[in-house]
């Protein structure tokens, strides 16, 4: 026949299993930093730590996708930078053709200038970032425009619009780049160039100087002017897209530092309260076997005296 055990001895198993349990969890948070780290440890706190971990996540994807963004926008504002220069100095070789002492071939030298500014607004509309034009809208493999090497002019080689958005933390979107074709090629509902139209001014600007049309040159100029005009605005609506980016990668960047401080007051352990724990679990465990092995089972003869 099994014999049982003794309510003592049964209480003092109980007391040292739940002990050996402090002192194993202690030693496991000190070891691993973690004090949930098993859904076993706290099951209250699971679905709270994993959709923290899940925001994170998000959050960290979302600040990279940030990151490129800005990256790209101001390598855009940088290259709109150089175009509105160039476009001001096409206004100061305006005004110089037009003089009453320009001649028919101080003209023609102002034309080469021109030519070059020309090619050099072209390339600034073939702008790459990480193999992307970033100008070329939703087709950005391949640039929009290019020289046409018989006509000195320029073609256009394609046209999508630019419908990427970019996200920001608290959920809204916004579109922070314009094409080639907003930019530097403006143009009506019939697709004929509108005075905004900064390769069809300066088209015109050579042509009149190679034809020595002083008309010509000054209707240019006014078109310059408007192009210009026009340059301006677009820089700065990436001036805009610049702050507006900036401000969000700065909020990814709280929310990031918010969900690591959430996930570090669930997950990570406190080692100076776990080595106290640690501690006081030994205490109470030499206490229990020096208190067990100090009690002795009374017998008859103890009552009888």
């Amino acid at each position: 026949m099994p014999q049982s055990i003794s309510p003592v001895s049964a209480l003092f198993l109980a007391n040292m299993t739940r002990i050996q349990r402090r002192m194993e969890d202690a030693q496991r948070q000190i070891s691993s930093g973690l004090k949930l780290e098993r859904a076993s440890d706290d099951p209250s706190r699971v679905v709270e730590l994993v959709q923290l971990q899940t925001n994170r996540t998000t959050n960290v994807q979302l600040r990279a996708n940030l990151e490129r963004e800005r990256t790209e926008i101001n390598v855009a504002e940088s290259a709109l930078q150089n175009a509105v220069k160039l476009m001001d100095r096409a206004l100061t070789l305006g005004a110089q053709s037009v003089g009453s002492l320009s001649t028919a071939e101080q003209r023609m030298l102002i034309r080469e200038e021109v030519t070059g500014i020309q090619s050099r607004l072209v390339a600034i509309s073939q702008s790459t970032v990480n193999g992307r034009h970033i100008f070329s809208g939703d087709l950005d493999q391949t640039p929009s425009y290019a020289l046409d090497p018989a006509t000195g002019g320029v073609v256009r080689l394609q046209y999508a619009a630019a419908t990427r958005e970019v996200l920001e933390p608290g959920g809204t979107t916004f579109v922070a780049s314009k094409t080639a074709h907003e930019i530097f090629d403006v143009r009506d509902a019939l697709d004929a160039p509108t005075q905004q139209n900064v390769f069809h001014a300066l088209g015109e600007f050579m042509t009149a100087l190679q034809t020595n049309d002083t008309t010509g040159v000054e209707r240019a100029i006014d078109a310059i002017r408007a192009a210009s005009v026009h340059l301006n605005a677009t820089l700065s609506y990436y001036g805009v897209s610049q702050n507006r980016v900036e401000a969000a990668i700065t909020t990814a960047n709280q929310y990031d530092l918010q969900f690591q401080t959430e996930l570090g007051q669930i997950r990570d352990a406190d080692l100076a309260e776990a080595a106290i724990e640690m501690s006081q679990a030994d205490l109470h465990h030499k206490a229990t076997l020096a208190a067990h092995a100090n009690y002795r089972r009374q017998s008859l003869f103890d009552y009888l005296g």
